[in-house]
């Protein structure tokens, strides 16, 4: 009894511990994997947000550098129609552009006009440089844009899947919780029926030690004793079957079962007695009992 008891306090301690053990306990790896659901949760939040700010970012990037393109566009536009005009009127007939480092502006140019063949090469060339410089980092926006797009997709699909994994997980430990628990409540139950019943038996035990100890104590007086009157009985059955009373009930008891064959059976192994007994002729049982005293004068 007791070792039944034993061994259910050791497997109680077991569930005990496979659910309330620190760090590597069912209750604690329950709530290791939600508190890892909750912050994977968060992190795709938080993804999606910074992907939504950096995309209104790009796209008012994109914008204000498209609406720069456009002017630069019209700037060098209107600068080219400009300094078109001022060929005319100084009587060049020429409609390039004087670059920076060509030929010597001519004497028309002087006076009010001076050095505007320059400034004419150096502002269009620099409006051409940061035009090209816009569409360079509208480039580069577009680019950007598709790599960040990119890696988002790549850490959403990453986080997603950790997230299912993270849900079978958390059901499976869940379960095996539930019935570790439930299996250290039928254990407990268990545990305190044995020592309700242990507890009667112990109560039984010594209500019945003072017998059983009688019992034990006095074993072999009893057999002994035993011995003795079964040896006295073995010899008073001998000496009743040698009384003249105990023979003379047995004959008489033979007699009465003799019956209607009782005259003839004053001699028991005689064939007359034997075929009255059998209710046959005295021929007809000499004939399956040869060698009974009296089938021989038949012969």
């Amino acid at each position: 009894m007791h070792e039944a008891i034993d061994k259910l306090e050791e497997g109680l301690a077991t569930l005990e511990e496979t659910i309330e053990k620190p760090e590597t306990g069912l209750i604690a790896q329950d709530a290791s994997l939600e508190q890892a659901m909750r912050d994977n949760v968060a992190n795709q939040k938080q993804l999606t947000s910074m992907r939504k700010e950096e995309n209104i970012q790009y796209q008012k990037n994109v914008e204000q550098l498209t609406k720069t393109e456009v002017l630069l566009a019209k700037a060098i536009k209107v600068l080219k129609k400009f300094y078109s005009s001022l060929h005319e009127k100084s009587g060049v007939a020429e409609a390039s552009f004087v670059q920076k480092g060509g030929p010597k502006a001519p004497q028309t140019w002087d006076g009010a006009y001076g050095g505007q063949s320059k400034a004419s090469g150096d502002v269009i060339g620099m409006l051409n440089y940061i035009l090209e410089g816009t569409k360079e980092q509208v480039t580069h926006a577009h680019e950007d844009e598709n790599e960040a797009q990119e890696s988002f997709e790549d850490n959403m699909a990453d986080l997603t899947k950790e997230q299912k994994e993270q849900e079978k997980n958390l059901v499976k430990v869940k379960t095996a919780r539930a019935k570790a628990e439930q299996g250290m409540v039928d254990s407990k139950q268990d545990l305190k029926q044995a020592r309700k019943d242990e507890k009667a038996t112990l109560s039984l035990l010594a209500d019945i030690k003072p017998g059983c100890d009688f019992i034990f104590d006095n074993f072999y007086r009893r057999t002994q004793n035993r011995k003795t009157e079964t040896q006295a009985l073995v010899q008073a059955k001998e000496l009743l079957k040698g009384s003249p009373a105990y023979q003379a009930a047995t004959a008489e008891a033979e007699a009465e079962s003799l019956g209607a064959c009782k005259s003839k059976c004053e001699v028991p192994e005689h064939a007359k007695c034997k075929a009255c007994l059998s209710d046959v002729s005295v021929p007809g049982y000499c004939a399956g009992h040869k060698g009974t005293p009296g089938c021989d004068r038949l012969d």
